[in-house]
């Protein structure tokens, strides 16, 4: 995904907030797999819902993308200082 493609007023102004490329997750050594090539991007100001049925890899998706991202996002530090007093 080189630009956002959704409509949103947000998306056209910005890039991507979030952005991942070819996601795979897999368990029992490889035979179940709950992610297979997923890519998403995400824009400033977007809303986001993940549907689908159950055993889809929603749960899936959001903890081993999302939530890492947001983890990542608030423990970094700032340029020259660190975030709290």
């Amino acid at each position: 995904m080189s630009s956002p493609t959704t409509t949103s007023a947000a998306a056209t102004a910005s890039a991507w907030i979030l952005e991942v490329r070819d996601v795979k997750k897999s368990y029992e050594n490889g035979t179940i797999e709950a992610l297979r090539g997923v890519s998403l991007g995400i824009a400033a100001g977007d809303f986001l819902a993940i549907t689908g049925a159950s055993g889809s890899g929603k749960s899936t998706l959001v903890n081993e993308v999302l939530v890492r991202a947001l983890n990542q996002h608030l423990h970094r530090q700032p340029p020259g200082g660190t975030y709290g007093s």
